[in-house]
């Protein structure tokens, strides 16, 4: 019926290409809530992302191949999509006994951690996948391509117990940036008004 074929035809798709963020989320996230063997599968398959010059992975995996590569158009991956993959294949790891998935995203995460080219925290939004080098320097956003990974280095260090200081936000970030918006954008009106006070980039009213 036209719900079978549906439903063959998606998955045909997908196992045919995917974006490994999103392959995450579809599948691995599902199958570690209610099967572990299923889980290490696609797991499996999805692991040759990170068989790059760099380590850092490939955006685009087929599923059903167990191959992967990057957009036709560059080589880039974006930021957000390469330490969104964390906790899912930590717990991965921790659910088959099989360290290889958190081998695997531990040594993405070390890298990008120590890369320069960030700035008060905030990292740029593309990464390349033959150098492991941030591009598109100078070029900082919140959102899109860039926002998961304030996103996980919370969820990651509260993962880790609170143990792992890797996972911890650069202070500048906290102690600035989201000061900043909290003044900008906070509905009282009389906590601090910004025609009479100047701030310093610690975010200190002078």
């Amino acid at each position: 019926n036209n719900k079978s074929w549906r439903r063959r035809t998606c998955w045909r798709k997908w196992k045919q290409l995917s974006r490994l963020q999103r392959s995450i989320i579809f599948f691995l996230c599902v199958l570690l809530a209610v099967c572990a063997v299923k889980a290490k599968d696609i797991g499996t398959r999805l692991l040759p992302v990170f068989n790059t010059p760099s380590k850092v992975p490939y955006s685009d995996v087929n599923i059903g191949r167990g191959t992967a590569h990057p957009p036709r158009w560059t080589s880039d991956s974006t930021v957000a999509e390469v330490t969104s993959v964390q906790l899912e294949f930590r717990e991965l790891s921790r659910l088959t006994g099989d360290d290889r998935f958190q081998k695997a995203v531990d040594q993405v995460t070390q890298h990008v951690h120590n890369l320069p080219g960030k700035r008060d925290g905030l990292v740029p939004m593309f990464i390349n996948t033959n150098s492991g080098q941030f591009t598109h320097l100078g070029v900082f956003t919140l959102g899109a391509r860039a926002d998961s990974y304030y996103e996980y280095l919370l969820k990651q260090w509260i993962q880790s117990g609170k143990k792992e200081n890797v996972f911890k936000m650069e202070s500048f970030f906290l102690g600035e940036t989201l000061k900043y918006l909290y003044l900008l954008f906070s509905d009282d009106v009389d906590l601090i008004n910004l025609d009479k006070f100047v701030f310093n980039t610690e975010a200190h009213p002078l």
